[in-house]
């Protein structure tokens, strides 16, 4: 398996090789299909890719954090996605031949929507796409650095839910929650109770 992996890297091409951000996705692409389904070498509970993922979005903040916040250097960002049942089934109710395809490409829709903020949350911190726990549902989860760029997430907010404004009449928005975390947050129950917060925080 190590050795398939390996050629997939091989295969990548080179004009993305040139490209950190763009050799990275590849990379992590190749990671989740050969890892996805390997027991973590720590616990079976969780993936090896998953476990992996995490190790390296933690320790990207921690090295970006450097010395501005050591009690709690990393913030956690949690997206939603409000008004998604509603912009789903809006004019799709109605049994026509049409009905599952309008359907089908209105959740691709809210796939895209949530994939985009996610990135642009990202390029806003200025962190790779491996700074991305998550994003399934409407939903995604990040892992930064608790910096200045912090300011730079809301603003990210503020343009994406004018852009729905302008776009899809506020029938969808994106909601935003930033908490500051220590590393012991991310041990046993304590990270469970803090992403627990962090949706009651949305439900607000």
């Amino acid at each position: 398996m190590l050795q398939n992996f390996v050629q997939s890297l091989a295969k990548i091409p080179s004009s993305h090789k040139e490209n950190l951000a763009l050799w990275v996705d590849h990379f992590d692409t190749a990671l989740q299909c050969f890892f996805s389904s390997l027991p973590s070498v720590y616990t079976a509970e969780i993936s090896q890719y998953d476990h992996l993922k995490t190790t390296v979005a933690i320790a990207t903040a921690l090295v970006l954090s450097a010395e501005q916040n050591k009690a709690k250097p990393f913030l956690l960002i949690q997206g939603d996605f409000f008004g998604i049942q509603d912009f789903i089934f809006s004019g799709g109710r109605e049994t026509n031949k049409r009905a599952a395809k309008i359907l089908r490409g209105r959740s691709f829709q809210v796939s895209l929507f949530t994939e985009l903020a996610a990135l642009k949350v990202l390029e806003a911190c200025e962190l790779p796409s491996t700074s991305q726990l998550m994003n399934a549902a409407g939903k995604f989860l990040i892992v930064a650095p608790n910096t200045e760029k912090r300011q730079a997430i809301y603003r990210v907010q503020n343009e994406l839910n004018q852009w729905f404004v302008d776009n899809t009449y506020g029938l969808v928005g994106l909601g935003l929650v930033v908490k500051e975390a220590a590393v012991s947050d991310f041990f046993g129950q304590t990270f469970k109770k803090l992403r627990d917060s962090l949706f009651k925080e949305l439900e607000k």
